[in-house]
């Protein structure tokens, strides 16, 4: 009889919109992910460039994992990625942004976190990397520390990017709000904050965020949204954090893999 275990099942959710210059090094980096089997959606989000065609191209290289290639009219980031995540089966969900790109062991490392930790979210270090002759820099966050990230003002904390959640996470705290359209991912954080998850996260600066000139008007619109979520839901997070004299330190964690 064997003795080897199934290979992680997880599904990678890519919102895509005008990335035909940098999708394909993002789904390249996911299709040679090592040691997972994945379900990798990808939404064309109406992209007027020829995205399209890239996509397509690259799900023949899908190499035994599930691919499925979407496309619908534009309608923003946050109802794309709504539909890659009604169309998740795996028990593991996943994010990537179609601009951005990881290691090839980023997932693997994440769900062993988790498994490890007993956790319901991990996330992990990411290195921003710059379009111009700034190089990249490492962007070492720790852990999630509910009492520290609503504080005002405050937008530093694991990147949501990172995010892998097991699936149950999703089922209770939905998906992306349209009403938080350019800061989508914050405003699910803090609805997932309302909730008493345990958080793990990898110390390790795998996944890689490109800044680059197109993203200056959609950064400053998330700062305001990122605030109006913090505020519409900072009360419920300190009830959970605080209740029962209990503290946000001992709830996350980072541990270190084997």
């Amino acid at each position: 009889m064997s003795n080897l275990q199934p290979l992680p099942r997880v599904s990678i959710l890519i919102p895509a919109y005008r990335c035909k210059n940098y999708i394909a090094q993002s789904l390249l980096s996911i299709l040679h992910q090592e040691r997972v089997r994945l379900q990798i959606i990808v939404v064309d989000d109406g992209s007027d460039d020829d995205q399209w065609s890239v996509i397509c191209r690259l799900s023949r290289l899908a190499n035994g994992h599930e691919f499925i290639p979407l496309r619908i009219q534009h309608q923003g980031y946050a109802s794309a990625f709504n539909l890659a995540l009604s169309k998740a089966t795996c028990p593991y969900i996943a994010r990537q942004d179609a601009d951005d790109w990881s290691d090839t062991d980023r997932i693997i490392k994440e769900v062993t976190m988790l498994e490890k930790m007993q956790a319901d979210i991990c996330t992990c270090d990411m290195i921003i990397e710059y379009t111009d002759t700034r190089g990249g820099a490492v962007i070492h966050t720790g852990h999630m520390q509910p009492l520290r990230y609503i504080r005002p003002g405050n937008t530093f904390g694991p990147p949501a990017a990172t995010v892998v959640a097991r699936r149950e996470v999703y089922e209770e705290v939905g998906g992306f709000s349209k009403e938080y359209e350019y800061s989508a991912d914050g405003d699910w954080y803090f609805r997932a904050l309302t909730c008493p998850y345990v958080w793990a996260h990898v110390p390790e600066a795998l996944y890689h965020y490109r800044q680059h000139q197109g993203q200056l008007h959609r950064n400053k619109m998330a700062l305001i949204q990122h605030e109006q979520s913090r505020r519409l839901h900072s009360a419920a997070i300190l009830r959970c954090w605080n209740g029962d004299n209990r503290t946000g330190e001992n709830k996350t964690g980072v541990g270190e893999l084997d």
